[in-house]
């Protein structure tokens, strides 16, 4: 929205609303499921092999387990609770979420270090600003624990895909879920797409079907309380 909506927009005294909110949810219900799948290992049985694919690695369920959530925006703070029903240890990054909010959504904050070596499961939801290009490196990626499980649904200029490749390449132990790459589609031959560590499912978590019609009943529910002069929620 930020491609659309400038400071002389406001300048001028204009209400924006988005339907970001209602957007969001079906990026968290697939969220909620890829990590549940990620924690079982289930990815080893996907795609053409008929087995497990060999590795003595025993997946670490979803019971007592570490998910780290990089991003408490609009999807982190649905992606927080609803992976809160599960018996799960939730901690975060966000510099600009405050302790409380955190604790309130059942999250531990910690640095972004932290989070890729003590997560199972790392799911990327930061925002696309200059200062998040980039920010899941190489040495990041690294870090991760044996076994786990990197999943970006935010934008894939987020990461760097060389070093991610080169990462996967060198530890087969690790595995990565992107459903947004850099570019998009990436290029026949990236060295993401030859490695069978990488499952890309590209924005499948974008509303489909019936889905679409919350994005229209969230926009005519803000219209009518303009309208009726409420306060706008979104």
């Amino acid at each position: 929205m930020r491609g659309f909506v400038t400071p002389e927009v406001f300048g001028r005294n204009i209400r924006v609303s988005s339907a970001n909110a209602a957007s969001a949810i079906p990026v968290c219900e697939y969220t909620l499921a890829v990590v549940l799948f990620s924690l079982k290992h289930k990815w080893r049985l996907s795609g053409p092999r008929q087995g497990p694919d060999g590795e003595a690695i025993l997946p670490p369920g979803a019971y007592g387990s570490t998910v780290g959530i990089i991003g408490l925006g609009t999807i982190g703070r649905l992606v927080a609770p609803a992976l809160g029903r599960h018996d799960l240890r939730l901690i975060a990054y966000d510099p600009y979420c405050a302790q409380a909010d955190a604790a309130e959504l059942g999250v531990q904050l910690v640095d972004l270090a932290q989070v890729f070596k003590e997560s199972d499961v790392v799911s990327l939801h930061a925002p696309p600003y200059n200062a998040t290009r980039g920010l899941v490196s190489g040495d990041l990626l690294e870090q991760m624990r044996t076994g786990a499980t990197f999943v970006n649904t935010a934008r894939g200029e987020l990461v760097q895909h060389e070093e991610l490749a080169q990462v996967l390449a060198k530890r087969p132990n690790l595995r990565a879920v992107l459903d947004v790459t850099d570019a998009e589609p990436l290029p026949p031959g990236h060295e993401l797409l030859q490695l069978d560590k990488v499952v890309i499912t590209r924005t499948s978590p974008d509303p489909s079907g019936a889905e679409c019609r919350r994005l229209g009943a969230c926009v005519v529910e803000e219209l009518e309380r303009y309208v009726n002069g409420q306060p706008l929620q979104h």
